[in-house]
């Protein structure tokens, strides 16, 4: 969004709605989920895995500190 705002793609006003416009499409969306999988062909077994819980350990394993970076965002 940062990078939208920047640049005058997106305005202050619209930015500030965003979430609250993304939580109302999802749950508009979301009674249709298991019907949107099978539209893209996704195995019904897939879809109920279970969450691995020791996932922070085994991503930041490496140097680079797998998918979790303290990444600074920019001050407006």
């Amino acid at each position: 969004m940062d990078w939208f705002l920047v640049h005058g793609y997106v305005n202050k006003e619209a930015s500030l709605d965003l979430n609250q416009n993304i939580n109302k499409l999802i749950k508009e969306i979301s009674p249709h989920s298991f019907e949107l999988c099978q539209g893209y062909g996704i195995p019904e077994h897939t879809l109920w895995a279970p969450i691995y819980t020791g996932y922070q350990e085994y991503y930041n394993v490496d140097k680079t500190g797998g998918e979790h970076h303290n990444l600074q965002r920019p001050k407006f």
